[in-house]
């Protein structure tokens, strides 16, 4: 990194800077190398200054949610990580019917649990998921026919130049496991809109699915959700299981036993070790069934080829 904007990033008002931070810490694999510095901006305007100084000398970013969904390189990424879990955690309510803002910082089961308080339903498919609010509207997140695209009605996003604009529902293109937005934009907050439900109906809701969950998919090791995305008519991990590849093992990463469009981290994985597994799968599905399975998690690393 220039030594120049070393020193700019720095001495920014209101921004929190880690230097060579080990993304393992900061991903539910926990696996992957140091990002080149680890940014957590207090407020926006310390999130638009960070924007425009890696800008300035066109260094790369990105944003980091609860890393739930992302594959960091053994050698790390040579890239800033800009995380929003320090100054945007807030949670709104607008109005009594279930209208609530909320920070793109607040992790899900958070968000879960306030709802439940507060009586307001809609937010159970997400109990489980293990992502922030940002990166969960970001990659659709959503499970058993639900998906934030269904109950987010409004963004407040910051875009590459470091411009903020707030974006309605109707101009959002919410698909399968993704929302279409700029690549570097970076959503601040969403909009909700929940409805008011019992709370003993909302925590049944939650138990079943978290049982649906445990009985299904791993529970007690490090893994990043589904690995595939389900194709057209079909799910990755019935393809991949039909393959012959559940509990296929490579180094300390494994296709879950209990869920064959999982891997899971036994102990001591390396990133390399999850890239071989996705390869093994993918090739096996492709060769058997002539279905190319696309991947749902995000890699980072120039050395990371799946």
């Amino acid at each position: 990194m220039d030594p120049r904007l070393k020193a700019e990033l720095q001495h920014l008002d209101g921004v929190d800077v880690r230097w060579d931070a080990p993304l393992a810490e900061y991903t539910t694999w926990r696996v992957g190398g140091p990002a080149t510095c680890l940014i957590r901006p207090l407020h926006l305007a310390g999130l638009q200054r960070t924007v425009q100084v890696l800008n300035t000398y066109s260094y790369p970013y990105f944003a980091l949610g609860r890393g739930s969904n992302l594959l960091v390189s053994d050698a790390g990424v040579r890239a800033a990580a800009v995380s929003l879990d320090l100054g945007f955690s807030h949670v709104e309510r607008l109005s009594p019917s279930g209208a609530l803002r909320v920070g793109a910082g607040v992790p899900l089961k958070d968000l879960l649990r306030r709802c439940l308080g507060w009586g307001l339903g809609g937010l159970e498919f997400a109990a489980g998921i293990p992502g922030s609010v940002g990166g969960a509207i970001r990659m659709n997140a959503g499970s058993y026919g639900r998906a934030m695209g269904d109950v987010c009605t409004a963004i407040h996003v910051l875009g590459e130049d470091s411009s903020s604009t707030r974006l309605r529902r109707e101009e959002l293109s919410f698909s399968y496991r993704s929302l279409e937005l700029p690549r570097r934009a970076v959503i601040v907050e969403a909009d909700l809109a929940l409805a008011p439900e019992a709370p003993d109906r909302i925590r049944a809701k939650v138990r079943d699915l978290l049982g649906r969950r445990k009985r299904s998919q791993p529970w007690r090791v490090p893994s990043a959700g589904s690995v595939f995305k389900n194709p057209p008519g079909d799910f990755a991990g019935r393809l991949v299981e039909a393959a012959g590849l559940k509990g296929f093992r490579i180094g300390d990463a494994q296709i879950a036993p209990e869920h064959g469009n999982f891997i899971v981290n036994r102990g001591c994985a390396r990133a390399r070790d999850i890239v071989a597994l996705i390869q093994a799968a993918r090739e096996a599905v492709l060769e058997k069934f002539q279905v190319a399975l696309e991947l749902e998690i995000q890699v980072l690393g120039n050395d990371m080829k799946v």
